[in-house]
């Protein structure tokens, strides 16, 4: 029965509206805010995304899971997965740091330093494979993205749901190296001029495919965003990395 069900982690119903704005209000870098957490978390390990009032891992965890798995550890422990939204907007927040236009907070709201901005982005580029909460899937005749939910019924049986839809925006159609140009959606929209990759000015992008998720990886030689990736995967090396909402 509906009453019986409930959902793990709280839920956004703004969901990609609000994401939509956010990316508005994040073009004048805002300042960091101090955000407390109902988790029991390592706040150090912790990078706080402001424009979503979010904290984000600095590694990965939950490995050798697949999508739905990913998802249902993360929420047993309060926790959720990054949208692509998220996880590329700590991508920029963390390149503004270095380059000086950003100050940077970790979860128990000390700034990070810039020895450490530069070991977190040369985890980003180089040594990092995650999943990101995001569904393509068709709608109407149109290619959507959603991101989910997880909800929990008397018995303790646990579900994976759509919780925001919504068709995609305009973005660049093949695979490609793309420029760190972004839709509200946060999927690239110029490809590269060169086709190479050029740490903190390119990613290589997978085009989104129906009935497949996202996932962001960096190796030595690339960072790669990329939409077409079979949700039942895992692998030892794959996990996620983990977000906790502030409040």
């Amino acid at each position: 029965m509906m009453k019986d069900i409930r959902p793990l982690i709280p839920v956004n119903p703004k969901g990609f509206d609000e994401l939509a704005e956010s990316l508005l209000e994040s073009q004048t870098p805002p300042n960091p805010e101090a955000l407390n957490f109902g988790v029991n978390i390592n706040k150090a390990e912790y990078v706080i995304v402001p424009q979503y009032k979010t904290a984000i891992g600095i590694n990965e965890s939950y490995k050798n899971l697949d999508f739905q798995g990913a998802h249902f550890a993360l929420a047993d422990n309060g926790l959720f997965m990054p949208t692509i939204p998220i996880f590329m907007q700590h991508y920029l927040n963390v390149k503004s740091a270095l380059d000086g236009t950003r100050t940077l907070q970790y979860a128990n709201n000390t700034t990070v330093a810039e020895n450490d901005l530069k070991k977190i982005w040369d985890k980003i580029n180089k040594n990092i494979w995650t999943w990101l909460d995001a569904e393509f899937a068709e709608q109407n005749g149109k290619l959507c993205l959603q991101d989910h939910i997880v909800i929990k019924d008397a018995q303790g049986n646990k579900t994976l749901k759509p919780n925001s839809i919504q068709p995609l925006e305009d973005y660049v159609r093949e695979n490609c190296y793309a420029d760190l140009i972004f839709n509200r959606q946060f999927l690239p929209t110029q490809k590269s001029g060169k086709q190479e990759y050029e740490q903190g000015k390119t990613i290589y992008f997978w085009q989104p495919v129906e009935d497949r998720v996202a996932r962001f990886y960096g190796i030595s030689d690339r960072a790669v965003l990329d939409c077409y990736w079979d949700p039942s995967f895992s692998d030892s090396v794959l996990g996620v990395v983990p977000c906790v909402r502030g409040i």
